[in-house]
């Protein structure tokens, strides 16, 4: 296969990754992987496929095989492979990625880095991969890795600080335990924050980390000073400019909620449902955050609440504990599904209620011209 071919196949395999389109996507990775069985942007466009249709073996397998091909070069391969191990393996990918970005770093500054050095992590823990790479290794693998990574729209600084995120969210959930978790996790805090302070995600760990481990009233300023950061911000015809992944915004919600910053929480949860009203979370959260604020806001979880559940039925979520709670609080709440099925059977459905509604604004309309006249 010549590289052109090989270069359009993988652009129209990842159009349709773009769309979820993954059968054809991997029909596509199938054949390039039968034409290129050691190509290392074949083997990654073949993980993520995998990845996102569940096979996490399939994913795991090649890109341990592109690692193994060329190691210490591109840094997406040991991020994706840190979401698919767990605990210190995970560790050891994200300090690997570190060590990568570093060199693409000191070669961006002409062969020096002044930032604090990465080994604040891997000092904190026996388990993490220690800093090897001499100058001219960093600078050899930094201009390979920018070459497989020329899609890519952060800067180094900026992927660097998200993969300290990860770290730090590593040491409060699967390594917790360790002896040394919770410096570690302060460490690879201040490490994305120095590496890039406009990072918004860096502070939101930051809130997440302050509010485990119990200083609330920190984690609420963090979170007001770094609001320019993760705030949408618009131009002047009104499209947007920027804004947070949906992840990420869900991710803050969620932690609103817990600091009981319901208004905030409101705020990103209804960008959110703009956007798609097709994520059973979203609905689920906005109810959640309305029941928390008493009983003068219950209707308005109500109303959240069936709305999750009739998406739970057209989308079914893979939480069963949150489809319990939703349950739950709809039990709670007075809700009473099979009424609701009774006045269904009566006639009166959707359509009918949107014809009522259209007659009654054509009405007030036909009111307001004769009150003109």
């Amino acid at each position: 296969m010549d590289s052109a071919t090989f270069k359009r196949l993988i652009a129209k395999a990842n159009k349709y990754l773009e769309s979820s389109d993954f059968e054809k996507a991997l029909k596509i990775s199938i054949k390039l992987l039968s034409k290129n069985p050691q190509n290392i942007e074949a083997l990654e466009l073949s993980s993520t496929i995998a990845l996102e249709i569940g096979d996490s073996e399939t994913a795991l397998k090649h890109l341990n095989k592109a690692i193994d091909l060329q190691p210490g070069r591109n840094h997406r391969l040991y991020l994706s492979k840190a979401q698919i191990v767990d605990g210190k393996e995970s560790l050891e990918c994200y300090q690997s990625a570190i060590q990568i970005l570093l060199g693409k770093i000191r070669v961006k500054n002409g062969g020096e880095f002044t930032a604090r050095s990465s080994q604040s992590c891997s000092n904190a823990s026996s388990s993490a991969v220690e800093a090897a790479m001499d100058i001219d290794e960093q600078r050899s693998n930094a201009m390979e890795g920018d070459n497989m990574n020329k899609g890519s729209d952060e800067s180094p600084e900026r992927e660097l600080s998200t993969v300290y995120c990860s770290v730090a969210e590593l040491f409060f959930t699967d390594l917790c335990d360790e002896a040394d978790a919770e410096d570690a996790c302060k460490k690879a805090l201040d490490n994305a924050l120095e590496h890039d302070p406009t990072n918004a995600e860096a502070h939101i760990t930051k809130a997440r980390y302050l509010n485990i481990i119990g200083e609330v009233v920190q984690a609420k300023t963090v979170l007001e000073e770094s609001r320019p950061l993760w705030t949408v911000e618009f131009q002047e015809d009104g499209s947007k400019a920027s804004e947070l992944p949906a992840p990420l915004r869900l991710a803050a919600a969620k932690l609103f909620i817990e600091l009981e910053m319901h208004e905030d929480a409101q705020s990103i949860l209804d960008s959110l449902l703009d956007e798609s009203d097709q994520v059973v979370e979203v609905h689920y959260l906005s109810g959640w955050n309305s029941y928390l604020q008493g009983q003068e806001h219950h209707s308005d979880a109500l109303l959240h609440l069936k709305n999750a559940k009739t998406c739970e039925s057209q989308f079914p979520c893979d939480d069963p504990e949150l489809v319990e709670h939703i349950s739950d609080l709809l039990a709670e709440l007075g809700y009473d599904a099979s009424q609701e099925e009774e006045d269904d059977e009566d006639g009166w459905t959707d359509a009918e209620d949107e014809q009522e509604m259209e007659r009654e604004i054509i009405e007030e309309a036909g009111e307001a011209s004769d009150d003109d006249l």
